[in-house]
């Protein structure tokens, strides 16, 4: 952006013009600045398929086994690697040999910095112009309609990702930050310690189909720059060890009553998530939603009289759980039911339930009071 100095009194001459870098806050001070046009119709239109997207701190050495294990991934899977910056203590590091106005960063990273907005789709945006502090406890409040209905990308050394709301048949929003390629460089004060904490070595990756849906996942490196993508290692030395076995994998709420069809076919039948990723452990939320006697509805006469209609009973429920279990178990896997607010219900409605109200569960309301009591 180019800005007007202005001139002192008496001063000979035109106003001098120069470069002042965004990210400097020692350049000379001009005497105005504006922009007419907003963030979006400034934007750049991104071309590819797959993108590896990165941040970096100013002043801060560059991880080096991580960014050789991310050029790894990008080589082989014809990606392009795009780091956005951020700035942190800039006042506390010599900027020798840097040019006036500009901050330092690890060389190592020049030809791959992005700093400007832009359209990877209409409906996802990088916003490499932002510069969101790395000690910022939530990195991504306040920016839920910056993207004007779109997803959006916001480089931060802390990986996170948010659900925004939307209309009837809008595609689902999502906000995300990248990981970081830099190493930890944090003032040591509450504030930075925390956020050293918090500081993940991590990209996303962004791959779009050719109808232009695009689909993000995390790319979480430990300590040493190594990372997994599905099935696949990035070592840190180059290296890229194929058919590894994930540690986890974690389905979300199952609500086994209201299972969808086609979510179950992909994440079990051969060829489908479980069968790929084969996962040692397997974690399970809201295993059951607990419909026919939900505390929601409990009082509800016509959501009962549904219920008798369909069949619906507590330990028809139960029963579909074990079975739906039973079907899906593996030898060489562990599945482990989290504790959750709708598997709970199952407690709750033997301590509230009237049986004497309900004949269509009171001898299972008896039975299986006497198990928890016995």
């Amino acid at each position: 952006m180019t800005m007007k100095k202005g001139t002192a009194s008496g001063t000979k001459g035109k106003p001098k013009l120069r470069l002042v870098d965004e990210f400097n806050e020692k350049a000379e001070k001009p005497v105005s600045a504006g922009r007419l046009l907003p963030p979006d119709a400034r934007r750049v239109h991104l071309k590819g398929k797959r993108f590896v997207i990165t941040s970096a701190q100013n002043n801060t050495d560059v991880h080096p086994g991580f960014l050789k294990a991310l050029e790894t991934f990008c080589e082989k899977n014809d990606a392009k690697l795009m780091v956005t910056r951020f700035t942190y203590n800039k006042t506390a590091f010599s900027q020798e040999g840097q040019e006036e106005g500009q901050l330092w960063y690890d060389p190592a990273i020049a030809k791959y910095t992005f700093s400007e907005s832009a359209e990877i789709t209409k409906k996802l945006i990088l916003c490499g112009e932002l510069d969101v502090s790395p000690s910022a406890v939530d990195p991504l409040s306040g920016f839920d309609n910056y993207c004007q209905g779109a997803s959006g990308i916001i480089g931060h050394p802390k990986f996170a990702m948010k659900s925004l709301p939307g209309l009837g048949d809008d595609m689902a929003r999502f906000m995300y930050t990248t990981g970081t390629c830099t190493q930890r460089n944090y003032i040591q004060k509450k504030a930075g310690q925390k956020a050293e904490f918090h500081h993940n070595y991590g990209a996303l990756l962004v791959e779009v189909d050719d109808n232009g849906t695009f689909f993000v996942r995390q790319l979480a490196a430990d300590n040493s720059g190594a990372f997994h993508d599905l099935t696949d290692k990035y070592l840190p030395t180059g290296e890229v060890l194929k058919g590894q076995r994930i540690e986890a994998l974690t389905l979300g709420d199952v609500h086994i009553e209201k299972v969808d069809p086609l979510m179950e076919k992909v994440a079990f039948d051969p060829g489908g998530i479980l069968d790929t990723l084969n996962p040692k452990y397997m974690f399970l939320h809201d295993l059951v939603d607990f419909t026919a006697r939900n505390h929601h509805n409990i009082k509800n006469p016509f959501f009962w009289a549904h219920q008798r209609q369909l069949g619906g009973t507590v330990e028809g429920g139960i029963d579909l759980a074990g079975a739906w279990l039973k079907a899906h178990e593996r030898a060489d896997r562990k599945d482990i039911i989290v504790e959750s607010n709708h598997d709970e219900a199952y407690e709750r409605w033997m301590g509230e339930a009237d049986p004497r109200l309900d004949p269509d569960n009171v001898r299972f309301w008896h039975e299986s009071c006497a198990e928890k009591q016995g």
